[in-house]
């Protein structure tokens, strides 16, 4: 077994900081890439794999490690799990551009 630092311990504090950071490379993502013109709605389209109209965990998990380039040393599955509670708002198991939508507005900087 590797040694190495503990993992920080999760707290009310940690959270914020967790939704903070994804919330900036996200918008990042956003501002650099012509393509979405700013447009959340564009941005949600891109995050939808699948082209459901929804997005589930895994798509996220997708999008944030392998796009956003969220690594797990900076953000671990458990707390992209607690994060995906704070964007699935009704619990429905997905989240819509509604959802989605709200929850950047919300975070926005």
């Amino acid at each position: 077994m590797k040694e190495g630092k503990p993992p920080t311990p999760f707290t009310p504090s940690r959270g914020l900081k967790i939704v903070d950071f994804v919330c900036r490379k996200m918008q990042k993502q956003m501002k650099h890439d012509v393509s979405l013109g700013g447009s959340w709605f564009k941005l949600f389209q891109r995050y939808d794999r699948d082209s459901s109209g929804a997005m589930d965990f895994g798509e996220m998990e997708y999008v944030l490690r392998k796009e956003v380039k969220i690594r797990k040393t900076e953000v671990s599955d458990e707390e992209l799990h607690i994060l995906w509670g704070t964007f699935d708002a009704d619990g429905s198991g997905t989240v819509s551009i509604k959802e989605f939508a709200g929850f950047m507005r919300r975070y926005q900087r």
